[in-house]
């Protein structure tokens, strides 16, 4: 699709999976839950993270780009300048 923004969207994937697997992990440790149960709990959370990162960003760049591209073929069509009157 568009090559740099593909991954910029994953760099950001990456980095909100990152934290959201340490705060899962946090917060699975603060309350008392086994090192192992904790664990696979933040590596899904953060799979989950990333799958939902993923999909939004292409969505959001997907919309973002299509408003662009209608928004710069309507004012480069000649029907909606204004005419000039040449009397």
């Amino acid at each position: 699709m568009y090559d740099g923004s593909e991954r910029l969207v994953r760099r950001i994937a990456v980095i909100i999976a990152t934290i959201g697997f340490f705060v899962l992990a946090g917060v699975g440790t603060a309350t008392g839950v086994p090192p192992f149960v904790c664990a696979m709990r933040a590596v899904v959370g953060a799979v989950a993270l990333f799958a939902v990162v993923m999909v939004g960003g292409r969505l959001a760049l997907t919309i973002v780009v299509d408003a662009f591209m209608s928004s710069a073929l309507r004012r480069q069509d000649p029907r909606n300048k204004p005419h000039e009157y040449r009397g």
